[in-house]
């Protein structure tokens, strides 16, 4: 830049990007004017920006006090760096959620930046790091291998969907995807696309996996090739809760059987449809239960009821607004009453056991006194003996 001002042409140079104008100030013919500093238009990379850095490079033959400046701005740039870095992987300077003085996420994003080829630390594993228990080293070497086995393009996925796999080790991950594929009966190809979209599978050991697995076909009817598209489509499913599963898709046939179309259409119902439904059971559950309240529309099919995006249901629909807002009024109502009554419930375990603890002491005083007082008709009987005597 201060080359730049002694050629009077500043004003075309940016502070903030100077790379980007550079380029264009060498591509619009001012070679010839920039050569007059000891040659340093054969250097059409006189600016480099790394990888989420600026670095600056140029050839021995510039005389020294050309690069004075540089000089001074490399020294600005480098500023940023972390101070007292052992950590085998380089940090490129970038915007980044990291404190400067937070050594341990510097170093995670330093592992990112390096293995996996992202410029900055994901906000998503930003979050979650505080709470991963897991030491720099052993996250190092996970990163490390699954880069090298599922490539960095998955690997980074992976993580960034579900940051808490980095409290495992190699061995687990590829254990689980091993159990994946022979609870499922899947083919090598068919567990990367399942882990995109929904990595947490990791986070569960394969028996609990096989359980939620073999429930599938005891909620809908379905067959061993069906069961398989369903999970194919829509991975999630295998975290749901049998109760929850259950509760759905026995709620979705109770409507169902309002109309006689719909009837039909759940006992064909494809794996591809009741994935759909499952993605977004609530919402689903709502249109049918104004439909079948109101009975309009009485010609659509279940595909044309869930199918549609939420505005262009409403715009079909104009009453379908108020009643929606409604059923959210009343959920929050009955959301509230239910936290009410159990802070109600704990309250009262909480005075039942403080009044159980009163009781205990008041016992606890009446025995004390009880003895107290034995002890002392003792003394009055070992005592009158002696008085007698005495007498």
């Amino acid at each position: 830049q201060c080359m730049l001002r002694r050629s009077g042409t500043s004003s075309i140079f940016s502070s903030r990007t100077p790379g980007i104008f550079l380029r264009r100030w060498l591509s619009s013919g001012m070679q010839s004017k920039f050569a007059s500093f000891g040659g340093l238009a054969r250097h059409q990379s006189v600016v480099k920006p790394g990888q989420c850095s600026t670095k600056f490079s140029c050839n021995h033959s510039v005389p020294i006090r050309k690069l004075h400046c540089m000089a001074k701005v490399a020294a600005v740039l480098d500023s940023s760096k972390p101070t007292n870095w052992t950590y085998k992987y380089k940090h490129y300077r970038c915007p980044t959620p990291c404190h400067s003085s937070d050594q341990r996420c510097l170093q995670m994003e330093a592992l990112i930046q390096n293995v996996l080829s992202f410029p900055n630390m994901p906000i998503r594993i930003h979050r979650v790091l505080p709470s991963i228990t897991a030491d720099v080293d052993s996250m190092t070497a996970l990163v490390e291998q699954m880069a090298r086995h599922f490539g960095k393009e998955l690997a980074l996925c992976y993580i960034r969907k579900q940051p808490r796999l980095l409290q495992l080790d190699f061995n687990t991950v590829l254990a689980r995807c091993n159990g994946l594929k022979e609870v499922l009966g899947l083919r090598d190809s068919d567990i990367p696309l399942m882990l995109r979209k929904s990595s947490d599978l990791l986070l569960f050991d394969t028996a609990m996996i096989k359980e939620r697995y073999d429930n599938i076909p005891q909620v809908i009817r379905f067959n061993r090739m069906q069961v398989q598209k369903l999970v194919l489509k829509y991975p999630t499913v295998l975290r749901l809760a049998p109760a929850t599963l259950q509760h759905n898709v026995e709620r979705l046939r109770q409507l169902c059987n309002t109309r006689q179309e719909w009837a039909r259409d759940f006992e064909t119902i494809s794996p591809s449809l009741l994935a759909y439904f499952l993605r977004d059971a609530s919402d689903l559950l709502v249109r049918l239960e104004y439909l079948a309240s109101t009975g309009e529309r009485p010609e659509w099919q279940l595909r044309e009821v869930m199918k549609p995006a939420n505005r262009t249901f409403r715009n079909k629909l104009r009453n379908f607004a108020q009643y929606e807002i409604r059923v959210r009024q009343r959920r929050q109502q009955l959301k509230e009453a239910k936290l009410a009554a159990q802070q109600e419930a704990a309250q009262q375990a909480e005075a039942a056991i403080i009044k159980a603890a009163l009781l205990a002491a008041d016992d606890s005083d009446s025995e004390a006194q009880l003895q107290v007082s034995k002890q002392q008709l003792n003394q009055q009987q070992q005592q009158q003996p002696e008085q007698q005597q005495q007498q």
